[in-house]
């Protein structure tokens, strides 16, 4: 969950109704195995959507101390490589849907500004929107 909110992805849905969790289960082991990040960065997140239907939404009250700051040195650590990778990016990559996206495009000083919410909005991002 925490990363579908990192990247701003909706598209791991499951409600009373039905949904699209993009995920399988190995059978016999019950590994899990999660796909599809069509979404990510989407211009068209909700994040009240998001907080209202994403498949393991049930399952985080809260995020814990002590996983807050492991994540934070992951995402950290992430964010250092982010040039590089997107650098060996394909360009149709880089306007992953394939249209315009906003005044501002989509580029590397907007992807990490929007990743980087983390650090620059720490309170709101931790913050679990029931």
């Amino acid at each position: 969950m925490l990363f579908d909110w990192w990247v701003r992805n909706e598209d791991r849905t499951l409600t009373e109704y039905g949904g699209n969790p993009n995920l399988l289960r190995t059978a016999g082991t019950g590994q899990l195995h999660v796909f599809d990040l069509n979404l990510a960065f989407d211009e068209t997140f909700d994040e009240a959507r998001f907080w209202q239907s994403h498949v393991f939404t049930g399952a985080v009250t809260q995020w814990p101390d002590e996983f807050k700051l492991e994540m934070c040195r992951q995402m950290q650590s992430a964010m250092v490589r982010l040039p590089g990778i997107w650098s060996e990016l394909p360009d149709e990559w880089r306007n992953p849907h394939g249209y315009d996206c906003g005044a501002e495009g989509f580029n590397l000083a907007v992807l990490e500004q929007r990743l980087r919410r983390f650090e620059t909005s720490p309170e709101a991002f931790w913050a679990i929107h029931k």
